[in-house]
C-alpha cells in the first residue's frame, strides 16, 4: 500500500537563490536517488510556483519509515523485545544515513 504525502514550503523572495537552487537540483547525484528509494519514497516531485515549492511524494507503507513529519507512525508495528532477547544492535539503513535499532542474541 503506499499513501501519497503533499507539502508546501514558502521560499524567500529571493531570485539569486531560488536560481541557484534550481541549478543544484538540474542533475541528481545516483546516490541521492538511491537513498531517497531506500527510505521508503517510490515516488517524488518537486514543482516551483514563484516562490511556493509544492512536493508530492509517494510512500511504500510497508516499511518502516524514517521520516518522523509523516504522522510519527510506523507501518509495520513491532512488539516490545525485552532485555531476554539479548543485546541491542543497530541496523543501519538508508545508506548508514538512519539507524533501527533491534535486540539480537550475542
Amino acid at each position: 500500500m503506499t499513501r501519497r504525502y503533499c507539502f508546501t514550503l514558502d521560499l524567500k523572495d529571493d531570485a539569486k537563490l531560488i536560481a541557484e537552487y534550481k541549478r543544484c537540483h538540474e542533475k541528481i547525484w545516483l546516490e541521492i536517488t538511491q537513498s531517497i528509494r531506500d527510505s521508503g519514497i517510490q515516488d517524488l516531485e518537486i514543482y516551483l510556483f514563484g516562490t511556493r515549492m509544492v512536493v508530492v511524494m509517494e510512500v511504500n507503507e510497508h516499511r518502516t519509515r524514517q521520516h518522523l513529519a509523516l504522522e510519527k507512525d510506523a507501518p509495520e508495528p513491532r512488539p516490545i523485545q525485552g532485555p531476554d532477547l539479548g543485546r541491542v544492535v543497530a541496523m543501519p539503513e538508508v545508506g548508514g544515513l538512519h539507524h533501527r535499532y533491534e535486540r539480537r542474541a550475542a
